[in-house]
């Protein structure tokens, strides 16, 4: 296997739970003959061992969508962003989530040999000066012997799934009338010589697909900092406009801000207190007019309010912090309503989708702290 310096979370050993459920999906297929859908994985764990197949679907590790061109890779294919399918969906296992079961699985050693025929046939292509020089690989000459199950008559079929959701075929398969085929594209040189290793596959995906210098999550320091920040503005706001900021903010509320997470329904209600917070504002709508506290545009209220008030070099950092907390509120609809995030994500630095939800927990108490705080001191040195 070859060696990573970065630890490749693709290959990080799995809680017996978890295993369970890539174990239940890939029993689908061999009892069918293809990938089972959500439901029965949903139902079987239940039924079997009481076990929230979901919660355990969330909990496994993933690599983000880097280069932004590609998709992100997870243990378990037919995902959408990461969120848990509808009972329908089909859904199945990718060669990273395959590598996790003991023995190995024949699918798995399907596409190993799949690949290295790709590779194999891509260097043999000619180069021409003056042409592009294309080839395609019929889906059929890709085949090894016939798998070992009930009903495993459909290794084309089953091999195609694969090599759709595997990072070195992403958009090469190409459909025919009953022929479908492989386009060789120069990204299959980066998966040359590996034989039969599936861990080296794996860590030349994390290679490819990971940043070479990860970016450090934020250091998240005390756990009174975000609900310190957000007293403080309020405060210091009160001596800049003569009201407070925030109106009628409950105590629980704020004390959950300081607890850590490492769930994502903990993320799910630090989430929500914290936009509790957001939608507290109070903005006037011009200077001793009554303030409204609705929560529709808020921030953006806020953002020309502060506009009106303080000085033009301040906006610079104030509309950033303020643009931080909307990316912070678009999080929390992707986690409770399935909203589209990617962009939210990248605004804020951080992985997508998230692998890991005490670190983005931290990432998120960090961008908030951040915003509240320049507001504040820009609004103080304003008051001063």
């Amino acid at each position: 296997m070859e060696s990573n310096e970065r630890q490749n979370p693709l290959l990080r050993p799995l809680a017996d739970e978890q295993t369970t459920l890539l174990s239940t999906i890939y029993e689908g297929l061999a009892l069918s003959g293809h990938w089972p859908v959500w439901q029965y994985v949903e139902l079987t764990l239940d039924r079997n061992q009481g076990l929230d197949a979901g919660e355990i679907l969330q909990s496994l590790p993933s690599l983000p969508r880097v280069p932004p061109m590609l998709g992100a890779y997870y243990l378990v294919s037919g995902l959408q962003f990461g969120n848990v399918p509808s009972e329908d969906r089909q859904i199945g296992l990718t060669v990273g989530g395959m590598s996790h079961l003991v023995p190995p699985p024949p699918a798995m050693g399907l596409f190993m040999v799949a690949l290295r025929k790709l590779c194999d046939r891509y260097v043999r292509l000619v180069p021409d000066p003056d042409r592009v020089v294309s080839d395609e690989v019929p889906l059929t000459s890709l085949l090894q012997s016939s798998l070992q199950g009930p009903r495993f008559g459909t290794n084309a079929e089953l091999l195609k799934s694969i090599l759709e959701t595997e990072p070195p075929t992403w958009g090469l398969v190409v459909p025919g009338g009953g022929a479908t085929s492989i386009r060789l594209e120069a990204r299959l040189n980066r998966f040359r010589g590996l034989g039969d290793d599936v861990g080296a596959y794996l860590n030349r995906i994390f290679d490819w697909l990971s940043p070479d210098q990860p970016r450090q999550a934020p250091k998240y320091d005390a756990p009174l900092n975000l609900p310190v920040s957000i007293e403080y503005l309020d405060e210091a706001w009160k001596a800049f406009d003569g009201e407070h900021l925030l109106g009628g903010m409950r105590a629980s509320r704020m004390a959950i801000l300081a607890l850590d997470c490492e769930t994502p329904e903990e993320l799910d209600s630090r989430l929500s207190a914290l936009c509790e917070v957001l939608n507290r504002i109070q903005v006037p709508t011009r200077q001793g007019a009554p303030r409204s506290p609705k929560a529709t545009g808020t921030l953006y209220r806020l953002e020309a309010y502060l506009a009106s008030r303080l000085p033009p070099e301040a906006m610079d950092r104030v509309g950033a912090g303020i643009r931080d907390l909307q990316s912070i509120t678009r999080i929390r609809a992707w986690r409770q309503h399935g909203a589209e995030s990617k962009a939210a994500f990248a605004d804020l630095h951080l992985p997508y989708p998230p692998c890991d939800w005490e670190a983005l927990w931290d990432a998120l108490r960090v961008a908030a702290v951040t915003a509240f705080d320049a507001i504040r001191e820009e609004v103080q040195a304003t008051s001063a």
